[in-house]
Order: structure tokens, then C-alpha cells, then sequence
């Protein structure tokens, strides 16, 4: 009996000593190897722009939610609802979120995979990624849609096919018409900002000596111009000054599906006085 437990006690203290001498790098990261992280992927940024796609959808839906209960709605009603919308998803709770994100990092990365990849994303090479993803991505996708609209017309063509067969024996009638979309995409600034083909610098005001950056929420038509812009944040001095260049700034069109669609964007206009 002594000898088992005397061995027992052995496996235990080897147990420990195994375990003390495990490399740091195989350790469970911490809560505050995970915050690093998150700083410096810029992981509030990216939750930003996931929530501004998370609006679109919730106005797509509000739209359709609307129309159900009232065919003929006024303009004013959904543009309403459609700003209470907006209001409630600009309140979401971004930073209590990433945190409750935490554990998860943890699960399955060690403390060396996290600094591993700290110290890339640290580097010029890692930030330049960070700060070109979102302009890489939209201008990826634009290359992507001459073969995406060649498959959603092949798939649109197949299922306009399956109605009318459908159809033929039940209740005759017209197709659907096709769909489109039922309100501006919005689209990151970054990303618009690539799409920017005529730039108009802004007249300083004059005796203004304020330097800043305005911030304007833009409608951009399907032929690329500018159809209402409105003022976010920034010198109120320089706000007129602002609207009056962007509004004649000129995009390309935005592509979904083969079709041209209205832009819902955010633009930033800087101003700076000559040295």
C-alpha cells in the first residue's frame, strides 16, 4: 500500500515538473495576448464595416417588412424607419462583443501563435495588409462579376424555366419580374474610394484658418454621381466647403449582379492649410 502510494506520488510531482517546463510558446494565450492581437489586426475597424453590411440587410428587410403591412407606403415613413434602423445597429455594443470573443481566440491558439502573428501584422508588410484588405476585396469583386453574372443568369434562366413549367398547368401567367435591388448598397469608404475617377479639391474658406476632416454620408447614382450627400462630423466651418467639391465628384458604376445599383457610402474630406 505504501508502495502505491509512494508511487502515486511520484507520477504526480513528474506530472508538475512536466508541466512547469512546458515552453512558453505552448501555453494557452492569455486575455492580454488576444487584446494585442486585436488591437493591431484593427479588429474594431473590421466589426465596424461588418455592422454597416449588417445595416443593409436590416434595410433591405425593414423595406420588405413595411411593404407587407403597407403596399403603398410614403417615402418619408420608410426613410423613418429606415434611420431608426441605422440607429439601432450604430449603438451595438462593438467592444463588448470582441471581448466575449476572447475564449474563443483562446481555445485554439497558443501564446506563441499569437505573437507569431502580432509580430507580423506589426510589421510594414502586415499593416500594408490590414490597410489594403478593404479596397483588395472591392476591386476583386468588381473582377468577379462578369463570371458571377454569367452563372446568376445561367441559375436565373434555369429557375424562370422551372416556373413556367410549374405554371403552365396550374395558372398561366406572366413571370416574375426580375429582381433588384430595393436599396442603395452600402458600400465601405475605402472601398468607394477606389471607384473614384473625378476628384474636385475643396475651395478653403476664406479668414477660416481651421484645419480638420469632414465626414459626409453620400448616395452615388448608378451613373456615378453624387445624388445627395449629408453631413456627419467634422469643422462645421469646412462643411459647406465639403459638400460643395463632392458633389461634383463622378464614380464608376457599382455592379451587382450584372446591374448598376446606387451606392450607400461614407466620404471623408480633408483640409489642410499650405505650410
Amino acid at each position: 500500500m505504501k508502495r502505491s502510494i509512494a508511487a502515486i506520488t511520484l507520477c504526480l510531482a513528474c506530472t508538475i515538473v512536466a508541466q512547469a517546463q512546458q515552453p512558453a510558446a505552448d501555453q494557452p494565450a492569455t486575455k492580454e495576448d488576444i487584446a494585442k492581437y486585436l488591437e493591431v489586426t484593427h479588429a474594431r475597424e473590421i466589426a465596424k464595416q461588418m455592422m454597416d453590411v449588417m445595416a443593409q440587410q436590416a434595410r433591405l428587410m425593414t423595406h420588405d417588412m413595411i411593404l407587407k403591412q403597407v403596399p403603398k407606403v410614403p417615402p418619408e415613413v420608410e426613410a423613418r424607419m429606415t434611420k431608426m434602423t441605422d440607429d439601432m445597429l450604430k449603438d451595438l455594443p462593438i467592444d463588448e462583443m470582441l471581448e466575449a470573443m476572447i475564449p474563443a481566440y483562446q481555445k485554439y491558439w497558443t501564446k506563441g501563435d499569437v505573437e507569431a502573428m502580432v509580430a507580423f501584422y506589426s510589421t510594414p508588410t502586415g499593416q500594408k495588409i490590414l490597410k489594403n484588405m478593404p479596397a483588395t476585396m472591392g476591386e476583386a469583386m468588381q473582377a468577379m462579376q462578369p463570371i458571377l453574372q454569367k452563372q446568376m443568369k445561367a441559375m436565373m434562366d434555369r429557375v424562370q424555366e422551372e416556373i413556367a413549367k410549374m405554371s403552365k398547368d396550374s395558372n398561366p401567367g406572366p413571370l416574375p419580374a426580375p429582381w433588384h435591388p430595393l436599396a442603395p448598397i452600402r458600400v465601405g469608404g475605402k472601398v468607394q474610394a477606389q471607384m473614384l475617377n473625378k476628384r474636385v479639391e475643396p475651395v478653403y474658406p476664406p479668414d477660416v484658418q481651421t484645419e480638420g476632416t469632414v465626414q459626409l454620408h453620400a448616395i452615388i447614382g448608378t451613373d456615378g454621381s453624387v445624388l445627395s450627400v449629408e453631413y456627419r462630423s467634422g469643422p462645421s466651418e469646412l462643411v459647406q466647403a465639403a459638400m460643395d467639391a463632392v458633389r461634383q465628384w463622378r464614380y464608376r458604376s457599382f455592379l451587382l449582379n450584372g446591374e448598376r445599383v446606387e451606392v450607400d457610402t461614407t466620404i471623408e474630406v480633408t483640409f489642410e492649410r499650405p505650410k
